[in-house]
């Protein structure tokens, strides 16, 4: 490991260890692995994130319907240079930290883009192909990946403060299983353009940003739509995505340590 100091702000879960879901926070903890940057994950409650972003001088990233400013993970402050008249770095939104990374920790052996431009747009068809079928899933899997803790504040933001016996949709239902259909067809698309450069990532012989961002896609699923997961979405492309989730499991890991 290279000898920075970074702390990646994440929001726990209720799986074991907290293991934090988001793709786009587990975009920049596999480019860290990947580049063999010393940082550490602090894991935080959803219900705790705001106030600390603040506390950090994080920057809001968008803002709430009240118009009021909203703070979102990933977060990294970077204090591997920091002197009394050289504050930290603190940025947010995956991109900006990864081209972060690239400007300042450079390994021409291991990029972390493709080209920019390219790997924006590689990121929006990935969230338009894989990302669909996902809203119509069971939604009880999704909220027992919640902390009981962030339960409330979790239904405030993503269910307007309703129950969530309110949207729960039947397993068996043709509709249901439409979806998982739909989705089976769109991942299997996104898994046939896997190799077609002659390696085994997005990115050719090495994985680049867009493939850090489907890794964080895939494990979310299969760790919180474990059924899905083992029925449907794991044996895509005769089981091309969950052999694509094994050969990143190295970049992935979540370390609580500075290395």
């Amino acid at each position: 490991m290279h000898s920075t100091k970074i702390v990646l702000y994440e929001l726990s879960s209720g799986l074991p260890d907290g293991k934090p879901l988001s793709p786009w926070s587990t975009t920049v903890r596999c480019a860290l692995n990947y580049r063999q940057l010393s940082h550490r994950t602090e894991l935080i409650p959803l219900r705790a994130f705001q106030a600390l972003a603040v506390q950090i001088g994080a920057k809001p990233t968008t803002t709430f319907p009240d118009g009021s400013p909203k703070y979102t993970t990933p977060t990294i402050v970077d204090s591997t240079n920091c002197t009394p008249s050289s504050p930290p770095i603190v940025l947010s939104e995956s991109i900006d930290i990864l081209q972060y990374i690239e400007r300042t920790y450079p390994d021409a052996s291991r990029p972390l883009f493709t080209s920019i431009a390219v790997d924006r747009l590689a990121q929006e068809a990935v969230i338009g192909m894989l990302f669909p079928v996902l809203n119509g899933l069971d939604i009880r899997a999704t909220y027992a990946s919640v902390p009981d803790a962030d339960k409330p504040t979790w239904r405030d933001r993503w269910l307007g403060g309703k129950d969530i016996d309110e949207f729960v949709a039947d397993k068996k239902s043709e509709g249901y299983l439409d979806q998982l259909r739909k989705g089976e067809e769109s991942w299997t698309k996104c898994a046939g353009y896997l190799g077609e450069e002659g390696g085994k990532w997005f990115g050719g012989k090495k994985p680049v940003f867009v493939d850090f961002f489907v890794l964080g896609a895939v494990s979310m699923v299969r760790d919180i739509w474990e059924e899905e997961w083992e029925g449907t979405f794991g044996r895509v492309g005769g089981g091309r995505m969950g052999r694509y989730l094994e050969d990143g499991e190295e970049y992935l890991k979540v370390r609580t340590e500075f290395a």
